[in-house]
């Protein structure tokens, strides 16, 4: 991760400075057959295939028991469903599908990652419901009572029930409608490793090793939307989620350029659709339009904060996001100093020049005045350089050297 002073920073946020401006894209393929999980920093993205894993469980402490589907699917796959059986005994085979139609789905709420789509049945108003059971002080476990049918891609249907939850162990199992077939299986949270989130997948029948480190996902995902008439109903998009333990706020009806993150520190959230698909609408004329007068502030796991801002997306032809990141804050309170990176800027104070020198890399070379104007740019590509201060007055000065993976910062004093 990228350390920043404290000066820099104040730098960096006072000029809008886009020196740590970067363009990422994100592809979920063609069709959307992919999700795409970013991390905000490298920029790395790690696609998925969207038939990687089934159903997840929450892992991010001992006493939540959220359980989620897959809702992602291309233009062309099937989507898992899920629906609430109104069979309670495990043992009577289920022979009924009228029942399970696409008016009856359970779909994952999307506002947090410890509330999926079996747990979206609990009543909110009972602190021990937890959709698909109940918390038993006596035990202190949650005992599965509902009996779930999952719809798979291939459009075959088996039952499915959480049997219980001990400490970090979840135990499931699986079945034919009739009962046959029938796997049992125990996914432990694994706290131990930080995860907040535990996959598995029914045609491999066992679990699924899934990105871990990232800052959002782009996939499909169902989420009610308005019809003409103000009826809301399901409906199949495009978005981003948060990852676990992320943040953000949205700064609508902006200049993106010019908006300050510092009039939003007061409205960052962890509601998982909080960016979500509207930042795009597809116009049947022009194709797909960005909402130029948005940005996305995000807070990461780490304490950093990029704003987004989206101004390319190029819809099912290859799935490809193009956004523009930009550091805004960060985490560290510890300062890079020139010396710590093996440089050496003589003298200072300084009359008519200064001389940079131990540079390894190619660096850049910003100098701002006492009211933060930018005021000379430099590209050093020697180990030794000197830069001209000639025409400046007397006075103090600020000299920010951006290297390949750093930016740091110190005063700079002139006098004549």
């Amino acid at each position: 991760m990228i350390r920043i002073s404290t000066l820099t920073i104040f730098l960096l946020m006072l000029l809008g400075l886009p020196l740590m401006s970067q363009v990422d894209q994100v592809s979920i393929g063609a069709s959307y057959t992919q999700q795409a999980y970013y991390k905000i920093s490298t920029g790395e993205v790690t696609q998925v295939p969207n038939d990687a894993w089934d159903i997840s469980f929450s892992s991010a402490g001992i006493q939540d028991g959220g359980v989620f589907i897959n809702e992602s699917a291309s233009l062309t796959e099937t989507p898992l469903k899920v629906f609430l059986s109104t069979e309670t005994d495990w043992a009577t085979a289920i022979t009924d599908l009228s029942p399970f139609v696409d008016s009856m789905v359970l779909y994952n709420p999307e506002v947090s990652w410890t509330q999926g789509a079996f747990n979206s049945i609990r009543n909110p108003n009972m602190p021990f419901d937890y959709g698909w059971g109940n918390y038993n002080p006596m035990s202190n476990s949650v005992q599965g009572d509902k009996i779930f049918v999952i719809q798979k891609r291939d459009e075959s249907y088996i039952k499915f029930q959480i049997q219980q939850l001990i400490g970090e162990d979840y135990t499931f199992r699986y079945a034919d409608l009739d009962g046959s077939n029938e796997v049992s299986y125990t996914i432990s949270k694994n706290l131990s490793e930080g995860v907040s989130l535990v996959y598995f997948s029914f045609e491999t029948g066992d679990m699924v090793d899934m990105p871990t480190d990232y800052d959002l996902i782009f996939h499909r995902y169902t989420t009610p939307l308005a019809d003409d008439d103000g009826v809301f109903i399901p409906y199949n998009v495009t978005g981003v989620l948060l990852a676990p333990n992320t943040e953000a706020a949205i700064a609508d009806g902006v200049d993106p350029a010019t908006v300050m993150e510092s009039d939003y520190t007061d409205q960052y959230t962890d509601s998982l659709k909080v960016i979500g698909h509207d930042w795009k609408i597809f116009d049947f004329v022009s194709d797909w339009m960005i909402d130029e007068n948005r940005a996305q502030f995000v807070r990461t796991s780490e304490g950093d904060v990029y704003k987004i801002v989206f101004f390319d997306y190029e819809g099912a032809m290859t799935g490809t996001t193009t956004l523009e990141k930009t550091l805004v804050g960060t985490s560290s309170t510890i300062d890079q100093s020139i010396e710590e990176l093996g440089l050496s800027i003589y003298p200072n104070p300084s009359t008519d020049f200064i001389t940079i020198e131990g540079q390894q890399d190619d660096i850049r070379v910003f100098i701002y005045d006492s009211s933060s104007s930018l005021i000379q740019t430099e590209n050093i590509t020697q180990s030794s350089q000197k830069i001209n201060l000639q025409d400046y007055q007397s006075g103090m000065y600020y000299i920010l050297i951006q290297g390949k993976d750093y930016i740091t910062s110190q005063p700079l004093i002139i006098t004549k």
